[in-house]
C-alpha cells in the first residue's frame, strides 16, 4: 500500500509501476473506501513481495461499453498486462488490431488480432502472422521521429504522423506489410490534426501548411501555398491542440484551434474555393470534435464540445444563439498595393427566406488595418434582391463585413456585386520627423 495527499490519483483508473523492489513490473490500482474525514488516499496492487520500491502512478489505457454506456479501466487478463502498452497519448483500430503509440515518443505498438487484451509481442511464435507488434516509423537502423497522430485508412493503410515525416503501413505488419515514407518534409502538428473527407482523401495540417494526402496516399499537395492564416502557423506547442471535421453539407473542413483562452481562432477551410475563413465563437471550444454522420440530414455535421462541457449537435444553433458575422477578404481597391480606388455602390442578394442582414464597410492603408477598422459606411440588407447602396469610399484596401444577430436563423447571402473606380496612388501622410 501507498498514501498519497491530495495526490488526484484515479483509485480505478491508474496503473503503478513498480521500477524496483519487490515485483517490478506494471499493476492495477485499486482503491479503499474513502470518508469525509479522510486526508490521503490509500492505494493498492496486487503486486507480490515486501519491502521498499520505487514506483510511478500513470494513467491507463481505457475501455468504452456501448452497452452499460460507462468507461473503465483497460485491464489485460493474466501476465498480459506486463506488456500492454503504458503511457501512450495515441490510439485507433487497423486490421483487427488496436494501436497506440507515443510511448516512448518514436514507437508503436499493434496487439493480436481481434484480441485487444494480447500485447505479448514478446513471446509470439515466428509464424504467427497474427501475432502482436512493436516497432518504430524509420528507417533501418536508424532512430525513429516522434509520433504525432494514428491516421488509419480503413483496413487498406494505416498513416503514422511523424514531427517532420508521415510514414505508411501497407497491409498487416506481420503478414507481407510494407512501411514506406511518403514524405520527410512535412508532418502533422497534433494527434487530432487531421480528417478524412468525402473521397477518401486525408486533410492535415502541419507547421508549414494545409495539406491533402489522396485516397491511395499516392502523393501529398499543399493547399495553403501563399494564403495559409497566421494563427495556423507553427503550432508545435503541446499546450494547444488542433481538431479537425469534415462537414458534408458545407463541404469543407472545421479546423479547431484550442487552448485555455476565450480568443481563440478558428478556421473553416471551403472545398470549392479553396479558402480559410476564420470564424470566432463567444464561448471556448475544448479539445473534442467529430463528425455526426447520422441518417437524419438535419442531424448531420460537426459536433464539437464548448467551454461549458456542452455537446453542440449542430453548429448552426450555436452560432445564431450567439449572432454570427462573416467578413469577405480583403481587395485591393486601386488594384495594387499603393495605390487608391473609389468603392461607388454595393449590390446585394439574399436568398428570399434570410433574415436581414447588417453590412459594414472598412477601409485602410493595408489589408490588416482595414479588417481592424472603424466603419466608414453601413446599412441592412432585407431579403431577396435589394437596391444599390451607395458607399462613394475611398482608399487602398477594403473590407465588407457581414453580420446578424438573433435566435434560430442563419442569414444566406447569394451575391454582392461591388462597383469600383480605380484613381491613382495613394496619398500617405508626411512621415513623422
Amino acid at each position: 500500500t501507498a498514501a498519497f495527499y491530495g495526490s488526484g490519483v484515479d483509485c480505478y483508473g491508474d496503473y503503478v509501476d513498480i521500477e524496483s523492489g519487490a515485483t517490478p513490473g506494471v499493476y492495477p490500482l485499486f482503491g479503499v473506501t474513502l470518508t469525509s474525514t479522510d486526508t490521503t488516499v490509500r492505494l493498492l496492487t496486487t503486486a507480490a513481495g515486501t519491502g521498499a520500491v520505487t514506483f510511478s502512478i500513470y494513467r491507463a489505457p481505457k475501455k468504452f461499453d456501448v452497452d452499460a454506456f460507462t468507461i473503465t479501466r483497460w485491464n489485460p487478463t493474466g501476465s498480459d498486462i506486463q506488456y500492454t502498452p503504458t503511457r501512450c497519448p495515441l490510439i485507433c483500430r487497423y486490421r483487427g488490431r488496436m494501436v497506440m503509440a507515443g510511448s516512448p515518443p518514436h514507437v508503436w505498438y499493434m496487439s493480436r488480432v481481434n484480441n485487444p487484451d494480447d500485447w505479448d509481442y514478446g513471446g509470439a511464435d515466428a509464424d504467427d502472422v497474427s501475432a502482436p507488434v512493436i516497432a518504430t516509423s524509420s528507417d533501418a537502423g536508424a532512430f525513429g521521429e516522434p509520433i504525432k497522430a494514428l491516421m488509419p485508412a480503413s483496413d487498406d493503410y494505416l498513416l503514422f504522423g511523424c514531427v517532420n515525416s508521415i510514414w505508411m503501413l501497407a497491409g498487416d505488419p506481420v503478414y507481407g506489410g510494407t512501411l514506406n515514407a511518403l514524405t520527410r518534409e512535412v508532418g502533422v502538428v497534433s494527434a487530432n490534426a487531421w480528417c478524412y473527407g468525402p473521397s477518401g482523401e486525408l486533410y492535415f495540417l502541419s507547421r508549414s501548411g494545409f495539406h491533402v494526402i489522396p485516397y491511395g496516399g499516392a502523393s501529398i499537395q499543399d493547399l495553403s501555398k501563399g494564403r495559409l492564416p497566421e494563427e495556423l502557423t507553427n503550432l508545435a506547442d503541446d499546450s494547444i491542440g488542433v481538431h479537425m471535421a469534415y462537414d458534408a453539407p458545407l463541404g469543407g473542413v472545421f479546423i479547431f484551434v484550442t487552448n485555455s483562452v476565450a480568443s481563440q481562432v478558428h478556421y473553416f477551410y471551403y472545398l470549392d474555393t479553396q479558402s480559410f475563413w476564420p470564424m470566432n465563437y463567444v464561448a471556448v471550444i475544448s479539445n473534442c470534435c467529430a463528425r455526426n454522420a447520422a441518417y437524419d440530414p438535419d442531424e448531420s455535421g460537426v459536433v464539437f464540445n464548448t467551454g461549458s462541457n456542452l455537446v453542440r449537435h449542430d453548429w448552426y444553433a450555436f452560432i445564431t444563439a450567439e449572432g454570427c458575422h462573416v467578413t469577405y477578404p480583403p481587395i485591393w481597391l486601386g488594384g495594387a498595393p499603393g495605390r487608391d480606388g473609389i468603392l461607388n455602390t454595393l449590390t446585394a442578394t439574399l436568398d428570399e427566406d434570410s433574415p436581414v442582414v447588417s453590412w459594414q464597410v472598412r477601409i485602410g492603408d493595408t489589408p490588416e488595418e482595414a479588417i481592424s477598422a472603424a466603419s466608414v459606411a453601413n446599412g441592412n440588407w432585407a431579403a431577396g434582391f435589394n437596391r444599390p447602396n451607395l458607399v462613394r469610399r475611398r482608399g487602398p484596401a477594403c473590407v465588407l463585413r457581414l453580420s446578424q444577430t438573433g435566435t434560430g436563423n442563419q442569414f444566406s447571402m447569394e451575391r454582392v456585386i461591388g462597383m469600383t473606380t480605380q484613381v491613382g496612388k495613394h496619398r500617405y501622410p508626411p512621415s513623422a520627423t
